[in-house]
């Protein structure tokens, strides 16, 4: 392969030759880290420059996690967006499938609409202090922080899946999208720390099936419309399958038992949600399945809310020895080793459980006398059982409620500094979900009162330097009517009135407002 730097012009190769030259021996430093981060795409030369040294036989050998940083640094260039939308590409994609375009490079422009890819950030000002005091960064956290990302998720009906029949081109689609998915966990592995969740690295996935198929209608019956990562690879993953399954279900089998083999969590609750169709997975391998499991799998909805699902949905066809073993191990409530974990009580611990037995109910299933009379008793104690739907428990989209204003009037009580002071007290506090501050908030922003800070302001002997915080909100909620209002006060002026220094006042706080952070 030709090297890069050898493409450049006479201008160019110089400028390289002397950021090798400045790069060499300064790659295990945090602040060449940090100037790696900063570089924009269109900064090419230093980017050759950087793979030059990493790549180059006779580069600098790097130890970890100083190897591992730069070679992420450099994987992230390679898959840097180009700016288009994706809305934009899945339309035309899906004009070129509805054409009868099946081509490779039509599953690599599917592929590329979910792939997931890895994002680097710089570590924070806190963190990196901590790390300069320590002799040498020990792992990746210590020089930056790495986590997938992706774009949003593909709408099927824009892609056109029902229309597609052509199973062939649906088996190629569905392995270059395995690859993916397996190319995501690979990160992942490579950039998790001991003990950390999976979703930490991959992003969170509610649910590896789709919802909702179109993101056009309301958004929150779809679990992950607004997950980035591996959930848009894993779904569409999953669809296309369903897809060679509705069409030919012995295609689809090979994917679906590759998953049974697999062992992350994304690949068994792959399988789990494949399974609940009968005719890709037997009633004899999910009772295997089922009674195999660990106590994070057997218990844990948000991790694995598949398996919840399966349990319920194929319970029926299960033989009555497994049955009575799921019913046995539901009675002796979730292992307390892993509830403890939770901080949930004795009392969450025993509805847990029963919940789990009322889904498996409401799933149309006849339960075990056992487990028909320990349900009955439970409900005495849990009446709301009675109200329980089939997906209760299971995570869901984030919902936006609207909070309708609630301003303060005991600030219409006050004037001048005392109305200032008390402004200031409430828009001051850290936490602004707190209710004084959003009081104080929504007071400011009724009509015209705007003009009243402002005449407090005027009224203060220093312009109202003492409140900072009055003073930023203010910024932000008015708006000047004439652009007159914002020019500096000529010198040649008669000794300013009140409408003088209210411009003063404006024109400071037309600088004031530049940089700081918006309520």
């Amino acid at each position: 392969m030709i090297p890069l730097w050898t493409t450049l012009d006479g201008n160019d190769r110089a400028a390289f030759s002397a950021t090798v030259a400045f790069l060499r021996g300064r790659l295990t430093e945090l602040d060449t880290i940090a100037w790696a981060l900063r570089l924009e795409p269109d900064q090419q030369i230093e980017r050759i420059a950087v793979a030059h040294l990493l790549d180059s036989p006779d580069g600098p050998v790097l130890k970890e996690p100083w190897a591992q940083a730069w070679h992420l640094i450099k994987e992230s260039w390679s898959q840097s967006p180009d700016g288009e939308d994706p809305r934009t590409d899945i339309h035309t994609i899906g004009q070129r499938l509805h054409g009868g375009d099946r081509s490779s490079s039509i599953v690599s422009a599917i592929v590329g609409l979910v792939k997931p890819s890895v994002e680097i950030e710089r570590i924070g000002s806190h963190q990196q202090q901590a790390i300069s005091q320590q002799h040498r960064p020990r792992k990746l956290d210590h020089l930056l922080w790495a986590r997938l990302t992706s774009a949003d998720l593909v709408d099927l009906n824009e892609l056109r899946l029902a229309e597609l029949t052509e199973i062939p081109f649906l088996l190629t689609l569905a392995n270059a999208l395995e690859a993916s998915v397996h190319h995501g966990l690979d990160v992942a592995d490579r950039i998790r720390s001991d003990g950390e969740p999976e979703y930490f690295r991959t992003g969170l996935v509610h649910r590896v099936r789709y919802t909702q198929r179109t993101r056009t209608a309301n958004r929150e019956n779809e679990t992950d419309a607004f997950h980035r990562g591996i959930a848009p690879a894993v779904k569409l993953l999953h669809a296309v399958v369903m897809r060679i399954a509705e069409l030919d279900y012995a295609s689809a089998l090979p994917f679906v038992q590759l998953w049974r083999l697999c062992h992350s969590p994304i690949h068994i609750r792959l399988w789990a949600a494949t399974a609940l169709e009968t005719n890709l997975v037997s009633h004899e391998e999910v009772g295997e399945f089922l009674t195999e499991l660990d106590a994070r799998q057997f218990w844990d909805l948000y991790s694995f809310p598949e398996i919840a699902e399966l349990r319920a949905a194929r319970f029926t066809g299960l033989d009555r020895k497994t049955q009575s073993r799921i019913v046995s191990r539901l009675r002796r409530l979730p292992p307390q080793s892993w509830w403890r974990k939770t901080g949930l009580s004795e009392s969450d611990r025993q509805f847990w459980a029963l919940r789990e037995l009322k889904r498996i109910e409401l799933a149309g299933a006849k339960l075990t006398p056992h487990g028909r009379s320990w349900l009955e008793a439970g409900v005495t104690q849990f009446p709301n059982l009675n109200e329980m739907n089939i997906d209760d428990g299971f995570q869901t989209a984030p919902k936006v409620y609207w909070i309708p204003p609630s301003p303060d009037n005991q600030y219409d009580g006050l004037q001048g500094i005392a109305r200032l002071t008390a402004l200031e007290a409430a828009l001051s506090t850290a936490d602004r979900g707190v209710r004084p501050f959003m009081r104080a908030q929504d007071w400011l922003h009724q009509p015209n009162k705007a003009t009243s800070i402002l005449e407090d302001l005027e009224s203060v002997e220093d312009g109202g330097n003492g409140f900072p915080s009055v003073w930023n909100h203010f910024g932000w909620v008015h708006r000047p009517t004439q652009r007159a209002a914002l020019q500096p006060v000529r010198h040649d002026a008669p000794e300013p009135g009140r409408r003088d220094r209210r411009v003063r006042a404006e024109h400071r706080h037309a600088h004031l407002g530049v940089g700081d952070s918006r309520p």
